[in-house]
């Protein structure tokens, strides 16, 4: 997808793609929950893009440690 034609949702479309509360996304964007997905700020809008929410899910994946 061109850069131009990136989709921006806002943090209650975004929350709902990665799985979380709105209230996660709001703490995690203010620096209380570390990691959070990158976010994009329009004066005092808050827009997130999803490409850039589905490649923080996948560096957040885990595999279970064989034992």
């Amino acid at each position: 997808m061109p850069k131009s034609e990136t989709v921006l949702v806002n943090e209650r479309e975004a929350a709902k793609i990665i799985g979380m509360s709105v209230s996660w996304i709001q703490q995690s964007r203010r620096g209380i929950i570390p990691n959070a997905p990158p976010f994009i700020k329009f004066g005092r809008n808050v827009r997130y893009s999803k490409p850039d929410l589905e490649s923080w899910i996948s560096k957040n994946r885990r595999t279970p440690k064989s034992e």
